[in-house]
């Protein structure tokens, strides 16, 4: 039963990453800045998962609740950079938050990360389209 309702939440990870188009519409974005930088900055929703500082929040795509201990949401970000830096960065900046990588997955230029830590789970999805990359965290509790 674990298994299958981990296998549902991912796949929900998975189709509202792909099935999302993405814009630019009220982003600040800082095109100055093409590679991941090492500090990280905090995504002001959780602050053990740190993204790059040069990822710009695309609002009206990203949602997020908590209550009491409680926490779950998908958060989109956008930058130029290339997604295989970006995937190094998680890869380098997670385990010091004490998330562990389960599994990773790569096709084409599509990349998914996926993390566990006490009693949760957060799926990472890397996306190089054109010269910009795309990048979903979200996060819920591990099934029991």
């Amino acid at each position: 039963m674990k298994r299958y309702l981990f296998i549902i939440f991912l796949f929900f990870i998975i189709f509202s990453f792909f099935s999302c188009e993405f814009s630019s519409i009220n982003l600040k974005s800082d095109e100055t800045n093409s590679s991941s930088q090492t500090t990280p900055l905090p995504n002001f929703r959780y602050d053990d998962l740190p993204i790059p500082n040069n990822f710009t929040l695309i609002g009206d795509e990203s949602f997020s609740y908590e209550a009491d201990k409680f926490r779950t949401g998908i958060l989109k970000y956008q930058a130029k950079d290339d997604y295989k830096n970006v995937a190094n960065f998680f890869k380098g900046e997670l385990p010091k938050y004490n998330w562990n990588l389960v599994s990773s997955i790569e096709f084409q230029n599509i990349l998914q990360l996926i993390f566990e830590k006490d009693s949760w789970i957060s799926v990472i999805s890397i996306k190089q389209k054109s010269s910009k990359t795309f990048l979903s965290i979200a996060i819920g509790p591990k099934s029991k």
